[in-house]
């Protein structure tokens, strides 16, 4: 997403991810790192979402909805 700042596109698809946000569940960050991380996520997001002309494709999954309500999200393959 820093590559694209300032310019903009016809249309832009934001695929969901699959992986973890800042925590791990050995990992214990002190508290203003953890912001920091979920803020450097948010910008990102912004970025994409404002690169669109004309039309945005948003897929959500699990790992998008943790980063609206500000929690880990930790992905498990099976």
């Amino acid at each position: 997403m820093h590559q694209v700042k300032g310019l903009e596109f016809d249309c832009v698809l934001i695929p969901p991810s699959f992986s973890k946000l800042p925590l791990t569940a050995t990992e214990n960050p002190q508290e203003n790192t953890l912001i920091e991380e979920f803020d450097e996520e948010r910008r990102l997001a912004y970025v994409a979402y404002t690169r669109a002309r004309f039309r945005l494709l948003v897929f959500k999954h699990q790992r998008e909805f943790a980063l609206e309500q500000n929690i880990p999200f930790h992905f498990l393959r099976m």
